[in-house]
């Protein structure tokens, strides 16, 4: 799913002022509330505004519950089924977000969590549907855009998923995945036809989505077949993988730099650093030759009974990435004293610090003149790798 705003969703109508409610108002208030807080969720999922659309969600829950003291059997469902569809967009919202900062496992996690929110509002309208008394207007805006939810949510975490096979650089896995997804997102084109705003909005999003990962999947296919499972480095720059700590990599980012002479890439200082990360990676990772992973102490974690702190999800993913980019021997951590590294990373040659990175710098040497990339290594060759070439920091990096 591509970062950024997404555009063009509108919410459905409702149906619901051809609701017949005996109730003096109230009820008819509480559908319309409910109808209103769907705008603003769309909004809010368009702004990618986690938090305001949390709060939406949680406003048509609670007009929900209020409301079922007054409601008819008749009614109940489909102010369920409205409530529900409401809340859908609080985890689409909150996975997108996800997405965008790299938490791939956590992006998956609401994902999955608006599925089964969706299946309780399918449930629900299922249930008004078999009233004798069911009004068919709100049926007939509902159905369709229920119908493509699933779609959506499946499509879109089968894509995510497939973004941390690719941030690990295992194409193959990285492709099937694709596959996958670009089946479900098809789907969405031979639901029954409908003139909803919302349904046909989606369905569109759907295929433009599919066809992206669609050049993708042909692009990275034409990888496998070349046998570039995994890509060795040839650039001349290192990769500084990085936290919230701006301190800390800028202070490592120096140290290659200014003390030893050696080109360095951090990512949030590139130009189109905003662009797709995947794809940035590509990218960066032609120009560098080796890549450090500065581990800082950036979340605290609670997890069957023990505290620690670790990286950002974002920080192990993109050293995942590395490692199966550039293979285990050309790539370093950097790490924190106090910071978890879990333990399926525990095989990467990893460097401690207490304070101050400069702390750790004889060990960092060593690293880059085990393979080279500075002269004087221990065996005595005096080689410098092809790439690195001691030019320094550009004017302005500072």
């Amino acid at each position: 799913m591509a970062k950024g705003r997404r555009k063009g969703m509108a919410p459905p109508d409702s149906g619901s002022a051809s609701v017949d409610t005996a109730d003096g108002g109230g009820l008819s208030e509480a559908f319309a509330k409910i109808s209103d807080l769907l705008q603003q969720a769309v909004v809010h999922l368009n702004l990618q505004n986690e938090r305001e659309a949390d709060t939406v969600a949680r406003t048509a829950e609670a007009l929900y519950e209020a409301s079922k003291q007054k409601a008819s059997p008749t009614e109940l469902p489909l102010l369920k089924s409205l409530s529900k569809l409401v809340c859908l967009y609080a985890p689409l919202t909150r996975a997108l977000v996800f997405q965008t900062e790299g938490q791939f496992e956590y992006a998956c996690g609401e994902l999955e969590r608006g599925l089964a929110t969706c299946n309780e509002g399918i449930a629900a309208l299922e249930e008004y549907a078999q009233m004798p008394d069911a009004d068919a207007e709100p049926l007939l805006s509902l159905k369709p855009v229920y119908s493509i939810f699933p779609v959506l949510f499946r499509g879109y975490n089968a894509a995510v998923r497939a973004e941390i096979f690719g941030y690990q650089g295992n194409i193959t896995r990285y492709v099937q995945l694709l596959r996958e997804a670009v089946k479900e997102l098809r789907r969405a084109e031979r639901l029954p036809p409908s003139m909803d705003t919302t349904f046909l909005a989606l369905v569109g999003f759907c295929a433009n989505h599919a066809g992206r990962l669609e050049r993708r999947i042909r692009e990275f296919s034409a990888k496998q077949k070349e046998g570039l499972q995994r890509i060795y480095p040839s650039g001349d720059s290192i990769f500084i993988v990085h936290g919230h700590d701006e301190a800390k990599w800028r202070e490592l980012r120096d140290l290659v730099e200014d003390q030893l002479g050696l080109k360095t890439i951090v990512l949030k200082e590139e130009a189109g650093a905003s662009a797709v990360l995947i794809r940035k990676f590509e990218d960066e990772a032609d120009r560098c030759c080796f890549a450090f992973a500065l581990l800082t102490p950036d979340d605290f974690v609670e997890k069957e009974g023990e505290s620690y702190f670790q990286a950002r999800p974002n920080v192990l993913f993109e050293l995942g990435w590395f490692y199966g980019r550039f293979g285990p021997e050309r790539v370093c951590v950097v790490k924190k004293a106090g910071t978890e590294l879990p333990s399926d990373l525990a095989g990467i040659s990893t460097v401690d610090f207490q304070k101050d990175v400069s702390e750790a710098m004889v060990k960092i040497q060593a690293e880059l003149r085990r393979l080279g990339i500075m002269g004087g290594d221990p065996g005595g060759s005096g080689r410098r790798s092809t790439g690195a070439t001691g030019k320094g920091r550009p004017v302005g990096r500072r």
